[in-house]
């Protein structure tokens, strides 16, 4: 790789992709993606989900794989969640 040259992250959103996952995997789907990503808290999960943080093309081909082991192939990605505005007085 040339030094100084920067990875680009896909900002995506995978909420269409957990739509699908059945409720009966939904605790052991969590679990393997905050592994593979190396996540420690819900916040972070939920995060990547919305697609609020990056998600690096090797973290894009894991999400999938995952996904795909658990029965979802199509319409996973889509466009970020926006972030909830601060309501303020």
């Amino acid at each position: 790789m040339e030094k100084g040259r920067k990875l680009s992250k896909i900002y995506e959103s995978f909420e269409n992709g957990i739509d699908q996952i059945k409720t009966k995997d939904s605790v052991s789907f969590r679990k393997e993606v905050m592994k593979q990503l190396s996540i420690s808290s819900n916040t972070a999960f939920y995060k990547r989900i919305k697609g609020h943080r990056g998600h690096s093309l090797a973290e894009v081909a894991a999400i999938n794989k995952l996904f795909e082991k658990f029965g979802v192939t199509e319409n996973i990605w889509s466009e970020p969640t926006p972030e909830p505005i601060p309501i303020t007085e």
